[in-house]
């Protein structure tokens, strides 16, 4: 079945009637690469899979040379998520279209067996689906694979460009400020939202070790509670929560030498390497382990230490060249 007709009918499926041919919905755009060598687009031609990888970067580049190595349709889809999993806020019904696709819609994300079966019609028995993040460390369908994330990272190492070690201050543990430090965005538009993001500053404010704070604009460099990230370095203990999936922050935020706090349900390649209370602190997304848990840090400064070392060590490890393509490679069914 030619892809125009595919993406006709996933539209369909997606969006009823109220989207244009070019809508980049999660799934219903995308690369799709053949064994022999041919590769063709699913629906529209969007420039980048996430804004931390490109279709034309150097990860999927090293993807297309790959594909040829193996004999099933590789698909990359548009999208931070998996394209399986409806989100909270994703519905097909045709009453959510109007609102902009932001009504809250459910708790946690669900499978999506009838689009998966779609894909199973179009595409045969053999194809894999490539995604930057999975829920919970868990694929929805055992041909649902994660690939490096980031693609600064995976032509640089951790410490790229934007943070030339020259920059990043080596601030050492008992040094930092003791107090928690986060800025994020986003979701301030959603109808009946429960997102972390959205609860996290008024959770913490009778607290005076918390500099935690929503920006409307995130990371980027405006806003009333803008910060810039290298201040972040400067703090024992950095928070990590959940964006549309994994956050961006995640980029830098275990080189800060700090205990990370990781208010998370996505798990990108490197993070699925990483052990709760070992490498991190865990924090459930509804919050409420976050007040026990910001105590335990300050009550044991030895164990917390070490578990902010241990978190930049596996870090550093894992976001090597040769780790990111052994994950290309174990997405690929491709022995290295």
């Amino acid at each position: 079945m030619p892809p125009i007709v595919i993406a006709s009918k996933l539209l369909s499926y997606y969006y009823k009637d109220n989207r244009g041919p070019n809508s980049n919905g999660p799934g219903t755009c995308g690369l799709v690469l053949h064994p022999n060598g041919d590769s063709v687009w699913l629906n529209g031609r969007p420039r980048q899979v996430t804004n931390q990888v490109k279709f034309d970067g150097p990860i999927v580049g090293k993807i297309r040379e790959l594909v040829k190595r193996q004999e099933k349709t590789v698909i990359i889809p548009f999208g931070d998520e998996e394209p399986f999993y409806l989100m909270p806020w994703w519905s097909r019904a045709s009453a959510n279209i109007g609102n902009n696709d932001r009504t809250w819609v459910r708790n946690d994300p669900i499978i999506d067996n009838e689009k998966y079966e779609l894909y199973e019609k179009f595409f045969g028995p053999d194809f894999i689906i490539l995604t930057v993040t999975l829920y919970k460390g868990r694929s929805s369908f055992p041909n649902v694979k994660t690939i490096p994330w980031n693609d600064e990272i995976y032509t640089h190492g951790p410490y790229r460009n934007l943070l030339a070690r020259e920059i990043l201050p080596e601030i050492p543990y008992a040094n930092k400020k003791d107090q928690v430090v986060w800025r994020g965005g986003g979701f301030t538009h959603h109808i009946n939202c429960g997102h972390p993001r959205l609860k996290i500053e008024e959770k913490l404010k009778p607290y005076g070790w918390a500099n935690v704070k929503h920006n409307d604009n995130g990371w980027n460099n405006s806003g009333d509670n803008y910060l810039d990230f290298k201040d972040c370095f400067a703090y024992k203990i950095n928070m990590i929560i959940d964006g549309v999936a994994g956050a961006t922050s995640e980029r830098w935020i275990f080189l800060t030498g700090s205990v990370i706090l990781r208010v998370s349900d996505w798990e990108s390649c490197v993070v699925q390497q990483m052990k709760p209370w070992y490498d991190y602190i865990p924090v459930k997304l509804d919050l409420s382990d976050l007040i026990e848990n910001v105590e335990w840090i300050f009550t044991n400064p030895k164990k917390a230490e070490k578990i902010a070392q241990q978190g930049r060590q596996t870090y550093v490890k894992y976001t090597s060249r040769v780790e990111l393509d052994k994950v290309i490679h174990k997405a690929l069914d491709i022995k290295s």
